[in-house]
């Protein structure tokens, strides 16, 4: 079972031992270059990307750059919500609030100090 785990967490466990440094940083960065070709392909790019010229694995701190909206798409959107809130009425949502009547409150505090004399009889 040790030896899977092992398998697991480190795909080059049966070369590592047998190679030195140099040996074992080259296997790394041809598998990582393999990857990224594949993740080129699978995003529809071309495999001489930008990114498979960053050499520190995509971990410069640099600004991620996010997706923006246009100004178009944001005034649709903006007037797609306010029909959704103009379909809502005021109040329509909310349940009624519930009454109970005074007597019904006394029986169930009556209730409640009978449970309290008989727990603590008890105790």
């Amino acid at each position: 079972m040790n030896l899977c785990v092992g398998r697991l967490i480190d795909p080059f466990w049966f070369i590592l031992p047998r190679m030195d440094t140099h040996q074992i940083l080259q296997a790394v960065k041809s598998e990582i270059s393999r990857l990224q070709k594949v993740v080129d392909l699978l995003e529809g790019g071309t495999t001489s990307s930008s990114r498979a010229s960053n050499t520190d694995g995509g971990m410069s701190g640099g600004k991620r750059k996010g997706h923006k909206w246009t100004a178009a798409q944001r005034k649709a959107m903006s007037l797609k919500q306010k029909a959704r809130w103009a379909k809502q009425k005021p109040g329509a949502q909310a349940k009624p609030k519930r009454v109970i009547s005074a007597a019904s409150r006394r029986k169930m505090a009556a209730a409640q100090k009978a449970r309290w004399a008989k727990i603590k009889g008890k105790a």
